[in-house]
């Protein structure tokens, strides 16, 4: 049972996606082969298993959140550790006016 145990846990790679200013772990990136049809989302940790990729493979990392990057898994097996950039989600200044309407709500 020990031996099981033991291979399973060498049969898994966790790669850890991180915030690239605060540091902290990411939940819910999407991770998305571009060769095959495999996609696995981060843990509550930022984690994932590298090893379901193949290592010639390239991976694309989203979030709704983050910039949208694209990379070799090979090279993700040796950082262990992605940090994602913030995306701007507005680029445009925007106004809230009053249309004349009877609004009791504060912000």
């Amino acid at each position: 049972m020990l031996g099981l145990l033991s291979q399973i846990a060498f049969a898994q790679q966790f790669v850890t996606m991180l915030d690239s200013q605060s540091s902290t772990p990411i939940v819910d990136v999407m991770i998305q082969s571009l060769n095959s049809e495999k996609t696995v989302a981060t843990d509550s940790s930022g984690r994932f298993d590298a090893l379901i990729f193949i290592s010639d493979d390239s991976i694309r990392v989203s979030h709704l959140a983050y910039e949208t990057v694209i990379i070799l898994v090979s090279e993700i097996k040796n950082k262990k550790i992605i940090r994602l950039k913030n995306k701007t989600l507005l680029q445009k200044t925007v106004n809230v006016t009053d249309a004349g309407y009877d609004n009791t709500t504060t912000f």
